[in-house]
């Protein structure tokens, strides 16, 4: 019963965090997970803001004023992607730290390098890790898999969905009313200087193409992150072996 009542007060945290934009739920959410799991050392690799402009600005080729629209867009979603982000990432974190196959796999490893005393030697096994190189070709072959596990993920591809149809859907297709409009100064037939506004409204097309590439960013990106995050958490439950 408490079990179940942790899983049912984790899942409102998460869902309060990722819809909501609760940020008290997922400083209690990580608290939970700290104190019940001995989770910690979480540090996801966010999709940053100068990428996601690059990635949206590829996506307005071709369309004046696509330097500011990109910018305004990022900004306007950004937040929301980070928030997705640590979500999934804190859950495949999880999911690897109690992955006993590949911890102990990675400890035997670690193990074979040197003597038991050795290994508490402060960072002995965060060196062995990036340097060993049958661990090198474990942790390619295993994020390789990760990924492509993920992908046909259905409660993944389902998480995916509903957050892009919930949070992001509704701000694309109301881009119009975000964007700032770019101003230049032109001379007009008199020869006179005047400002003239460059940006235009997005069309119906012209959103749903975007909206498209935001959700495949996602999918993505989410892909990648899930997959960095079991990696991380395997690593972390090796060196908790030995704190």
């Amino acid at each position: 019963m408490l079990a179940e009542n942790n899983r049912n007060l984790s899942n409102s945290l998460k869902r309060k965090f990722l819809y909501n934009n609760d940020i008290n739920s997922i400083h209690l959410l990580i608290n939970i997970y700290e104190s019940e799991e001995n989770l910690g050392n979480i540090f996801p690799q966010y999709l940053s803001m100068g990428t996601l402009k690059k990635i949206v600005k590829r996506s307005l080729r071709g369309r004046p004023g696509k330097d500011l629209a990109a910018k305004n867009i990022s900004e306007l979603i950004h937040n929301d992607i980070n928030r997705f982000e640590l979500l999934v990432y804190l859950e495949a974190y999880k999911s690897g730290y109690h992955s006993t196959k590949y911890v102990n796999k990675i400890e035997k490893i670690v193990l074979s390098t040197c003597g038991v005393k050795s290994i508490y030697t402060k960072n002995y096994i965060r060196d062995t890790l990036k340097s060993n190189p049958e661990i090198v070709l474990i942790k390619k072959e295993l994020i390789n898999h990760m990924k492509e596990e993920v992908k046909s993920n259905v409660s993944f591809n389902r998480l995916v969905n509903t957050f892009n149809k919930k949070i992001l859907k509704p701000k694309i297709f109301n881009i119009n009313k975000y964007l700032d409009k770019q101003v230049k100064m032109v001379e007009d037939e008199k020869g006179k200087t005047v400002l003239k506004y460059e940006s235009k409204p997005f069309t119906r097309i012209e959103l749903s193409k975007m909206y498209r590439r935001i959700v495949q960013i996602i999918l993505d990106d989410g892909v990648r992150i899930m997959a960095d995050a079991y990696w991380s958490g395997i690593i972390e439950k090796v060196i908790r072996r030995y704190k």
